[in-house]
């Protein structure tokens, strides 16, 4: 995570499509634990560990038939380092495409990047963000079982945490036409359970129509998602009023191009940007109910007109 600075529809689930949000994945915890091995080295951009990373989610994307958009769904980019330097990151991208070639995109975004390591101590990351990646993963291979009204795009992105860079690239690009997305859905740290067991949907005032599909709850009572499209709003439920939560991760790319947004996350905790930010230290419960949440919330977007 990077700090800078209608009406309702009612929609009456099938059976499948039931069993498909309320369901336990083992894959969603082998993917967050791989992401956030100490072999990844916290997974600075352009570090080995990075690498690794970027190849892990390919294979991942391979095995889950996602289409490329790309050659190998490696996304390529140059941003400025400093004055005078430029590095490079890598996104990496799939896609799901529905049958009728006309229809929008949804575009999900988690980056997989991080702080990588000093020294001996590692930053491992695995609430920011190896568990948007993973639940980005998760929600990608659910769709697969539904009848997609939508294009959906899946970018995990490189270099947020240097400053948004991975989602900036990808809207200047050619490889999608910004004025085909109807949605971006950030996944952004969702494995640290708050004391209130809320998951925060942070969204743009354009959503606030389907507040009442995004602010469900788990059938556990273990997680329950808010709606927020107030800043100020924000920073009281984390009794912080130094963050500027429009943009705080990859949805402000696309909020500076008027792309609604919803963005997922558990806010600020302790571990944050620290080594403690291991797999060890994540909610398990919390984490499988919020990506049931989320996935809950997308079948409905899925079924109503954006």
């Amino acid at each position: 995570m990077f700090f800078r600075s209608i009406c309702f529809i009612s929609l009456l689930f099938s059976t499948n499509a039931i069993a498909q949000i309320y369901h336990s994945d083992q894959s969603l915890l082998k993917d967050l634990k791989a992401l956030s091995a100490s072999k990844m080295q916290g997974r600075k951009t352009g570090s080995q560990g990075s690498k690794l990373a970027a190849q892990y989610i390919i294979t991942r994307f391979k095995q889950l038939n996602l289409h490329p958009i790309i050659d190998n769904y490696q996304h390529e980019f140059q941003y400025k380092s400093g004055f005078f330097s430029t590095k490079q990151g890598i996104n990496i991208i799939g896609s799901l495409p529905a049958k009728n070639p006309k229809t929008p995109y949804i575009v999900f975004t988690a980056h997989y990047d991080h702080l990588g390591n000093s020294g001996s101590k590692i930053y491992y990351g695995a609430d920011d963000n190896a568990s948007g990646v993973a639940a980005m993963l998760n929600i990608a291979k659910r769709l697969q079982k539904l009848d997609l009204n939508y294009h959906y795009i899946f970018i995990a992105t490189d270099a947020e945490e240097t400053g948004l860079y991975g989602s900036k690239a990808f809207l200047s690009s050619t490889l999608v036409n910004t004025d085909d997305i109807v949605l971006n859905i950030n996944l952004d740290m969702l494995a640290v359970a708050p004391k209130r067991g809320f998951l925060y949907a942070f969204s743009s005032i354009k959503l606030k129509p389907y507040k009442e599909i995004i602010e469900v709850e788990s059938i556990d009572g273990i997680a329950k998602t808010l709606f927020i499209s107030s800043n100020r709003q924000m920073n009281a439920k984390q009794k912080k009023d130094r963050i500027d939560w429009r943009n705080a991760s990859d949805h402000a790319s696309f909020r500076k191009y008027k792309i609604p947004y919803i963005y997922y996350g558990v806010g600020t905790h302790k571990n944050y940007h620290t080594h403690k930010d291991t797999f060890e230290n994540i909610d398990v419960k919390f984490y499988q109910a919020v990506v049931n949440n989320i996935f809950q919330t997308v079948v409905s977007l899925n079924d109503s007109q954006l």
